[in-house]
């Protein structure tokens, strides 16, 4: 079992049974991928069975991260695992990584892989994250630049101002976004 993550743990099927283990890292909640129900003693788990490869839907990988973030807002330290804790349960962790800190999907795939060097996620999972932050981030970044262009304007062009900025005065970048 490796904390990958701060509260964020990643583990095979077999850390799941050790209840000293769980203990001892304070895990508050397992989220179990597999399709086997294992027994977390008094630990709470929540099962999201999941296979490795193609064969999950994209609400099922959704709705696993969406399990991870839950938890995690509600101070709660996490163990994921799958069978061996080296596809699915990384693929997960990184997709909710991404989600509740910003850092990119690429940065959380190699901070999980430097905590867990055996992580080789299968290629349908990393694309499923690819696709979950796309769907989940990307329309959170247009609305910021959204509000970022209004604020902009608002500052810069208020009717009620007598100074006129002019054009050249904005960055290129400002310009473009307040073209668009």
């Amino acid at each position: 079992m490796n904390e990958v993550a701060d509260g964020i743990f990643i583990g095979a099927e077999s850390d799941v049974s050790d209840e000293s283990l769980l203990k001892r890292h304070s895990i508050d909640i397992v989220i179990s991928l597999t399709h086997s129900q294992p027994d977390t003693g008094d630990i709470t788990r929540i099962d999201v069975p999941m296979r490795d490869g193609p064969q999950n839907s994209e609400e099922t990988f959704s709705n696993a991260v969406d399990k991870v973030m839950q938890q995690y807002q509600n101070d709660q330290s996490i163990l994921i695992h799958c069978s061996a804790g080296s596809s699915r349960s990384p693929s997960v962790a990184a997709t909710a990584i991404t989600s509740l800190t910003g850092i990119t999907l690429t940065e959380a795939f190699n901070q999980v892989i430097e905590r867990r060097p055996d992580t080789d996620p299968h290629d349908a999972l990393v694309r499923q994250a690819v696709k979950i932050i796309k769907t989940w981030i990307f329309p959170q970044a247009i609305s910021y630049v959204r509000a970022l262009r209004r604020l902009i304007y608002e500052r810069w062009f208020r009717p009620d101002w007598s100074v006129i900025i002019s054009e050249a005065m904005l960055t290129p970048l400002a310009r473009r976004s307040l073209l668009e």
